[in-house]
């Protein structure tokens, strides 16, 4: 397995890095699958297992550095969402989530997935305080 990537793509302004941004196109393309087991090509989205970790550290250095984009974070939910399916486990995203405005419109699907991910792993309290979090937006 190569070396992950974020040993290799940490520039002081990843908007300015066409490789960084390239990367990024890649992955927010493939998490826009549309992930439903039992459906055509919910086979070909289980790459998240082996790819997560890059994944996380390209979303965590976009969700810093442009907290308004729409699609970052949609690509944030998507990236919870094959987690939840394919590779159970909590990731360090949650804090960010959270810490969105209550108005940013990709914060209640976040959350949502975030719990569904809280759930899976067997935290019932913080899945319960997401989701009574996710009703009050």
């Amino acid at each position: 397995m190569l070396e992950p990537l974020w040993n290799y793509l940490s520039p002081q302004d990843p908007m300015l890095s066409p490789l960084l941004c390239t990367v990024k196109e890649h992955y927010f393309h493939q998490l826009s699958v549309e992930v439903t087991p039992g459906k055509p090509g919910f086979e070909e989205t289980q790459w998240i297992t082996s790819e997560d970790v890059n994944v996380e550290h390209l979303l965590n250095v976009f969700t810093t550095n442009d907290t308004t984009s729409k699609v970052t974070w949609n690509a944030c939910g998507s990236f919870l969402e094959h987690l939840y399916w394919h590779k159970r486990q909590l990731v360090m995203l949650g804090p960010k989530i959270t810490e969105l405005p209550d108005n940013h419109p990709s914060k209640p699907q976040c959350l949502f997935e975030f719990s569904r991910l809280a759930n899976s792993v067997g935290n019932h309290t913080e899945e319960k305080q997401l989701l009574v979090y996710t009703l009050k937006l």
